[in-house]
């Protein structure tokens, strides 16, 4: 894409950060790895704790209206725009909305948590052990990664697309649609 830049062809570049479920229905794809850490955390009975992983979440209506309203302008042409929230959700934070929602989960250190996920196959986050190992210790990916939105803040302004905040109410949408749809069991 940059060799295109360089060549003078006007490429626009969007980079967003996690996509989160939809801010009204919750609707979200069930391969999410924030997810499939919760509902393994739901699944194994504990959650770990310590563990400093953030995830900078946009749900997916607004990474849409963003892309749009921002490719309709002439002005975006040839940029680079982070869709993003600008603000990180904490684990633990997510892990306390689950407990408000009435989940049993008491903390654990990481690696009694880690040995928990490694025992059962079946756990959501057995698939994501390798990375897991690797976030608890310090080597991860997820970490406090930022990418700054200001550049679609600005191709945005007056279109009425606005960030939203990633907070209780949307994860608990999303959290409702997945036991609606039977994918996490209930408190």
């Amino acid at each position: 894409m940059e060799v295109a830049r360089t060549r003078g062809l006007p490429v626009s570049l969007y980079r967003p950060t996690r996509i989160s479920g939809h801010s009204r229905t919750g609707a979200c794809q069930r391969g999410d790895y924030l997810w499939l850490m919760l509902k393994g955390c739901v699944q194994a009975q504990a959650a770990p704790v310590g563990v400093d992983t953030s995830f900078d979440l946009v749900p997916v209506d607004h990474v849409a209206d963003a892309l749009v309203e921002i490719s309709r302008r002439d002005a975006a042409s040839g940029r680079t725009f982070h869709v993003a929230s600008g603000r990180l959700l904490r684990l633990e934070t997510a892990v306390e909305w689950l407990r408000a929602r009435g989940y049993e989960l008491p903390g654990v250190e990481p690696r009694a948590w880690l040995e928990r996920i490694g025992e059962d196959p079946g756990n959501a986050a057995f698939p994501l052990l390798g990375t897991l190992v690797a976030e608890f210790t310090g080597g991860g990916s997820e970490g406090g990664l930022v990418f700054d939105p200001g550049a679609a803040d600005e191709a945005l302004a007056g279109t009425g697309v606005v960030r939203p905040e990633v907070d209780e109410k949307l994860f608990d949408a999303c959290a409702d649609y997945f036991v609606r749809e039977g994918w996490l069991p209930g408190p």
